[in-house]
């Protein structure tokens, strides 16, 4: 079944998105862009309308899509109320969309509460696949897989999939094991590398060390010599950032 039309075969009709930017420009492009995906689209374009939305409109929202700086708050503070909303209302999947492209900026995201952080401009690659934070947050229910003989967990699946799809191997440039058989070189995808940031999120910064980062990953061929050489330049990017903004 072609991605763009897999969420037709959930349980809901209509598949709404709550899209919250201040800058005409970008939402009217977003917007289309949802469109072309069959997606429902609801727009906001400050932090107190898209609040006063969210809370008025709790069973119809299925996602929030929202630019991380906004005129009427702070950077994390959107972010936050609708965290401390989520207390009393159902979770809604949170993603950020902004021009900071940088690990500080990323992590901070997650830190605060939001399940993905998008630099601008978004590819419709990316739009595509939001309905599928619905499912991992139980907002929707999946379409049952193909295979009847397989026992499912519509999250357990779901991750499964984008697991496998997680890592691509080449053989161009192989690397040899301790046994010296051959092993193909990882590359690490956006979505890898925001599975690492979820775990660093999870475990914390200063007790994140590989070994326990790959046993929350889970992600199959990923190696612990992968994780340390992955974790000392994300901890050497967070550093120059940080350096930088002190200079600034």
């Amino acid at each position: 079944m072609d991605l763009t039309k897999k969420w037709e075969a959930c349980e809901v009709v209509v598949f709404r998105v709550l899209v919250v930017d201040h800058d005409s420009t970008s939402l009217k492009i977003v917007c289309k862009m949802l469109d072309l995906c069959r997606y429902e689209v609801v727009i906001a374009n400050c932090a107190i309308d898209a609040l006063r939305m969210v809370r008025e409109r709790e069973n119809e929202i299925h996602l929030v899509l929202t630019e991380l700086h906004l005129p009427d708050m702070g950077s994390y503070e959107f972010l936050e109320k609708l965290v401390m909303d989520q207390k009393t209302l159902k979770k809604l999947p949170i993603v950020i969309m902004s021009d900071d492209d940088n690990e500080i900026a990323k992590l901070g995201c997650l830190f605060k509460g939001a399940m993905l952080h998008l630099v601008k401009p978004l590819t419709m690659k990316t739009i595509r696949n939001l309905w599928q934070f619905a499912i991992i947050e139980g907002i929707i229910t999946p379409p049952p897989p193909n295979n009847d003989n397989i026992l499912h967990n519509p999250v357990s699946v779901l991750v499964q999939r984008q697991q496998q799809k997680m890592i691509k191997i080449t053989k161009q440039q192989p690397h040899r094991s301790k046994t010296g058989m051959k092993r193909p070189k990882l590359i690490w995808t956006q979505q890898l590398h925001n599975t690492f940031l979820h775990t660093i999120q999870a475990l914390g910064l200063e007790k994140a060390h590989p070994k326990e980062i790959l046993q929350h990953m889970n992600v199959p061929e990923l190696r612990k010599e992968n994780i340390s050489n992955h974790l000392q330049k994300f901890r050497l990017s967070l550093k120059r950032d940080g350096d930088e903004d002190e200079e600034n």
